[in-house]
Formats: structure tokens, sequence, C-alpha cells
């Protein structure tokens, strides 16, 4: 309680504000770019192994030791 009573309200408010404002524009814009990003390598993925199937072969064991 005594930072409270030695803080002045608007420096609370303003640092209460900041952290507000990374939890609005950050985490989502974060969010979304891995998503983005994703969706880019699972789509690159299914047009390399469409034209050539053989990457297959090294693709998935790759994937998997990544998930381990």
């Amino acid at each position: 309680m005594s930072f409270f009573d030695s803080t002045p309200l608007g420096r609370v408010l303003s640092r209460v504000s900041s952290d507000l404002s990374i939890v609005d524009l950050d985490i989502p814009f974060a969010i979304v770019l891995s998503l983005g990003t994703s969706l880019n390598a699972c789509s690159n993925l299914v047009v390399l192994a469409v034209v050539t199937w053989q990457v297959l072969f090294v693709s998935v064991p790759m994937i998997v030791l990544a998930i381990r």
C-alpha cells in the first residue's frame, strides 16, 4: 500500500496503460504473424509434395524430429 500512497495516480495509470497497450497491440500482432508464417510453411510443403513427392522422404522425418 505504501507504493500507492507515495506514487501519484497519473504515474500508476500511465504504467498500467502502457502494459495494456502491449497486451492489446503486440500480442495479437505476434499471433497473426505466427499463424501466417505457419500457413505459408504448410502450403509450401504441400506444393513441394505435389510437384516432387520425393521431398516427403526428407520432410516427414524432419517434422517428426522437430515435434519431439
